[in-house]
């Protein structure tokens, strides 16, 4: 009957050959086995040096984990434990909704901007405010976002200078009373006028 393990014989059970070479590693390594390799290099083609980058400027934008995800071509539990992994906080609930609306809004102007044949927003509210000082009510904004998009791109609106002399009225003869004019409601016989 054998035992397992071998015999007390050293020409039955050699010593392994020792070896001249060593592995000497400097500086700091962290073995993840590959995990965020994927992200990382996801991250570095879209111009981010490294994956923290990356995820603390689409956390701060106002991402979605499944946007982030979508981007980086991985699933979400992948994104999840990268944040969890390099200590990225999301922002809380509401503001990073407040933050995805504005930027599903921006992303909206800028396509309406681009269907009327402008290269950017930019361009775009330099010729509509500068030049020819329209509202800009062809975005279908809210005032308070464009003004947000002047604002970014530093244009100031200046208010148009009054009229000079007294503004010249519609209907010289004409006093309101009650929303009508008087002349007019005085033709139709209305007592007291």
């Amino acid at each position: 009957m054998a035992v397992a393990g071998g015999t007390g014989n050293a020409w039955a059970n050699p010593q392994p050959a020792e070896t001249p070479r060593r592995l000497v590693l400097g500086g700091g390594f962290v073995v993840d086995g590959g995990r965020d390799r994927h992200l990382k290099e996801q991250a570095g083609a879209l111009g981010f040096e490294d994956l923290g980058a990356y995820l603390w400027t689409r956390c701060d934008g106002g991402h979605s984990i499944p946007r982030i995800a979508a981007e980086l071509g991985v699933r979400e539990w992948q994104v999840q434990a990268a944040l969890s992994r390099l200590a990225v906080r999301l922002a809380p609930r509401p503001q990073r909704l407040a933050q995805q609306r504005r930027r599903y809004t921006e992303e909206r102007i800028a396509a309406r901007v681009a269907a009327l044949g402008f290269a950017e927003v930019g361009a775009y509210l330099a010729d509509r405010v500068l030049e020819r000082a329209w509202l800009l009510a062809e975005v279908a904004a809210h005032r308070l976002t464009v003004r947000r998009l002047l604002d970014r791109h530093g244009i100031r609106r200046v208010r148009r200078t009054p009229l000079s002399g007294p503004r010249p009225r519609r209907d010289a003869g004409c006093s309101r009373w009650g929303g009508r004019c008087v002349s007019s409601v005085a033709s139709r016989g209305v007592a007291g006028s």
